[in-house]
């Protein structure tokens, strides 16, 4: 991984979020649907959300490398 390599390189310091290795629930059930197109605060964010909310938060830049097979897209 070269992107890496230069990262460190350069003294940036980075964080990587796998989503395949936490087995993160992409899809999403009817109660965190409503939660998400609701304008009030509903039931609470998931723990493996605010997990992954809190490294952007920590973040100065982020890069989304992710794998496309067969023209479809698979979690981001």
């Amino acid at each position: 991984m070269h992107f890496l390599k230069d990262l460190k390189e350069s003294g940036h310091t980075f964080e990587i979020g796998d989503l395949y290795s936490i087995n993160f629930k992409c899809k999403l059930d009817p109660e965190q649907y409503i939660r998400e197109m609701s304008r009030e605060a509903l039931p609470p964010v998931p723990d493996d959300v605010k997990a992954e909310q809190e490294k952007i938060h920590r973040s100065d830049a982020m890069v989304f490398i992710y794998p496309v097979w067969n023209g479809k897209q698979r979690i981001l």
